[in-house]
């Protein structure tokens, strides 16, 4: 069942149905093509009839779906992308399964420069994507999910951080549940911390800044006011599958640990940056957890060496010290996290073959 933030979801929906609108009354002034002219080798005759015979809005999804995955690259150029914006991007947000991702959709609105074209259409463009943004925010589950919004806003080119200061705010319950789904579900930790989905992963600046806001440290100071501000049950369920990963959230000094082992060069048998004197493998899920930060911090320190994915464990050895670290992992419940725990082996593939899972228990 849906839940709703803090504004009811009447409200969020009604304000992206006016957005909507106010789509369809501005760039109802751009006129219907006479033709849609594609690739021979690609678009039928008898699709380009199908959307041209056709009021704008009653243009099923299903027929436009071929031209939403091909508009401005085999079909059609930009006058006739604006024509069919208002169409296109209510399919887009619909989750219609059949329709193009909504990532490649918004792209299309890149690709044909809608920034630049009148201020009017930009303007409802823009008035659009924030509508969307609070419709997403305030209905949990959503549809499309978080992720997959976040993908299309940075497909558009529109800058991320107006969106995601609006949700660091964490003003209600879906809010939060959204943060926790892009946590556990949308970010892999380790090796990284990197974005799961291809299309953000690839969106250069806009990945680099979601990976910015989220271990910044302005989620982790979010995500503990909201721990002292909401008290209802849900939110502090969400909010405790959060909390293992706090230590993830605030910045990470690995520039200041390579540089360490730069500037201070160890003897093999003293004390290294990568701490394998002083960690241990952990006896439960609490010092698990502890390792999946330590993990993160050295990972620029260490070099794999020896792998089983099908178990999920790795050895890798410290380019500093030269000592050994096996890999594992544990589940929050909503994700796989890897922890790192210092070995003594003179031969790690042996030591791969022969190892289990630790499978650290909760206490």
């Amino acid at each position: 069942m849906a839940t709703t933030g803090s504004g009811t979801e009447a409200a969020v929906v009604g304000e992206l149905a006016a957005a909507q609108r106010r789509l369809y009354a501005v760039f109802g002034r751009v006129p219907r093509p006479r033709r849609l002219e594609g690739c021979p080798h690609c678009v039928r005759a008898a699709d380009e009839k199908c959307l041209l015979d056709s009021p704008l809005p009653a243009i099923e999804a299903a027929a436009l779906a071929g031209y939403a995955a091909k508009a401005l690259t085999t079909w059609g150029g930009v006058a006739e992308l604006r024509y069919f914006v208002p169409r296109l991007v209510e399919c887009a947000v619909s989750g219609n399964a059949d329709f193009p991702d909504p990532e490649i959709v918004f792209g299309k609105l890149a690709l044909g420069g809608w920034r630049g074209w009148p201020g009017e259409e930009s303007a409802a463009i823009e008035e659009f994507l924030t509508a969307w943004w609070e419709a997403t925010l305030g209905v949990y589950p959503s549809r499309p999910p978080v992720g997959t919004v976040l993908g299309a806003l940075a497909a558009t080119g529109v800058d991320l951080v107006p969106f995601l200061r609006r949700w660091g705010r964490l003003d209600g319950e879906t809010e939060v549940r959204h943060l926790r789904e892009l946590l556990t579900v949308e970010v892999r930790w380790n090796p990284g911390p990197r974005l799961a989905s291809a299309f953000l992963d690839r969106s250069g600046a806009a990945a680099g800044t979601l990976l910015s806001w989220l271990t910044g440290g302005a989620v982790a100071a979010a995500v503990r006011g909201a721990v002292e501000r909401v008290a209802t049950e849900p939110v502090l369920d969400a909010l405790a599958d959060i909390e293992p990963l706090l230590p993830l959230l605030e910045p990470v000094r690995a520039v200041e640990v390579v540089r360490a082992v730069e500037l201070e060069p160890v003897d093999r048998a003293g004390a290294c940056p990568c701490g394998h004197s002083t960690r241990a493998a952990p006896r439960n899920r609490a010092e698990a957890l502890a390792l999946v930060l330590h993990a993160t911090e050295i990972e620029p320190l260490l070099v794999t060496v020896g792998e089983d994915p099908a178990r999920w464990l790795d050895v890798l050895t410290c380019r500093s010290c030269g000592r050994h670290w096996a890999r594992d992992s544990i589940t929050s419940g909503h994700a796989d996290l890897f922890f790192v725990y210092p070995i003594e082996t003179a031969d790690p593939r042996a030591w791969l073959a022969a190892a289990q899972p630790l499978d650290p228990p909760s206490s």
